[in-house]
């Protein structure tokens, strides 16, 4: 087996998986966005509470756009990495957590 493969891990959650047989760089970059994305993920709690529980609505306002960036951060690290693949069908199998991040952040906006 080369160096640059190496297996990785199963994961039944399916957010930052990097499916083996990809690069050291593509590998790389799961490893360096994915404390970025999972704290990302997170604001989608406070997204919720300014938008259904705050009363004030200078403060709701916030909650679309905590989403858009949520949206737009999630798509752009999702293309970025499938641009990257080898196999980026692969890729967005192991990482179907992703995919229901962008759907459900843009289906709320």
């Amino acid at each position: 087996m080369p160096s640059d493969i190496v297996k990785a891990r199963r994961s039944w959650i399916g957010f930052n998986k990097v499916p083996a047989g990809e690069s050291r760089a593509v590998r790389a970059l799961g490893r360096a966005t994915a404390p970025w994305m999972a704290g990302i993920a997170l604001l989608a709690m406070v997204s919720f509470y300014l938008e259904d529980l705050q009363r004030s609505a200078a403060l709701a306002l916030w909650g679309p756009r905590i989403d858009g960036f949520i949206l737009a951060a999630f798509a752009i690290e999702m293309a970025w990495m499938v641009a990257l693949c080898r196999k980026p069908e692969r890729y967005l199998r192991a990482n179907w957590l992703k995919l229901l991040v962008v759907a459900s952040s843009g289906l709320v906006l």
